[in-house]
């Protein structure tokens, strides 16, 4: 009879510990809908670790919730989502530009190297550098003035708050490249410590940095009138040595 009476507590505190989490569960099941709505990839990790804690258990589903998360921080600091920017075609040179609202984000084409002043190439980077995505961005770099053959090339830090020693190195590379190439490389939208790290390495002299995108466009629309002012004007003293 007791043996009963005990089988039949342990039954009822089940069911009371079931039911309690069932309705734990429906009464947050706005949440994995919220971030079904807001971002389909941010639901990865809940779900990783909603199926292994019940399938493994609660330490398990944890530790591998946390490697996903770990995984996803390192996907999205080697990928930090580098863009090409165009300017819009209501674009003013005298407007403001903190938050680089005067253009937009494009895809590459050759429509957009025609849309572009001066053929001057303008990419903006997603955001902090560390290594891998410093890596990601210097290949960028390369890839759009290869396609393009740019006179001059500018690349927009305004997202870009922190910059560690390996990305500053690759930068370099990319400036000695673009150097080689015959492209001015132009910085815009640094911050003090970007720039502070871009003169202790020794960049400084090499590289134009320009407060905004808005000056730094016309710092190369000038430096392209002036190449093609000197171009003409060889190509016009040597006429005029012919003749003679």
């Amino acid at each position: 009879m007791i043996k009963y009476k005990v089988c039949f507590i342990l039954c009822v505190c089940v069911d009371e510990v079931l039911f309690n989490s069932l309705l734990f569960a429906w009464s947050h099941l706005q949440v994995p809908i919220s971030i079904f709505k807001v971002s389909l990839v941010d639901l990865l990790p809940f779900t990783v670790s909603f199926l292994g804690s019940l399938l493994l258990g609660i330490e398990e589903g944890v530790g591998i919730a946390v490697g996903v998360n770990i995984l996803y921080v390192l996907y999205f600091s080697a990928r930090p989502g580098n863009k090409l920017l165009a300017p819009k075609l209501s674009r003013s040179l005298n407007m403001n530009n903190d938050d680089c609202g005067e253009f937009e984000t494009v895809k590459y084409s050759d429509d957009v190297v025609s849309r572009m002043p001066g053929g001057v190439m303008i990419v903006q980077a997603g955001s902090s550098l560390l290594y891998p995505g410093a890596s990601d961005l210097s290949q960028t770099l390369l890839d759009v003035q290869t396609s393009s053959h740019c006179p001059v090339l500018i690349l927009d830090c305004h997202k870009v708050h922190y910059i560690d020693f390996t990305a500053v190195l690759k930068i370099v590379d990319v400036v000695h490249e673009l150097n080689k190439r015959g492209t001015v490389f132009v910085i815009a939208g640094a911050n003090s410590v970007v720039e502070q790290r871009m003169h202790r390495i020794g960049v400084g002299p090499h590289v134009n940095i320009m407060p905004d995108v808005v000056t730094a466009l016309r710092f190369a629309l000038d430096s392209v009138a002036k190449k093609t002012a000197v171009g003409k004007g060889g190509l016009n003293g040597e006429g005029e040595g012919e003749g003679e």
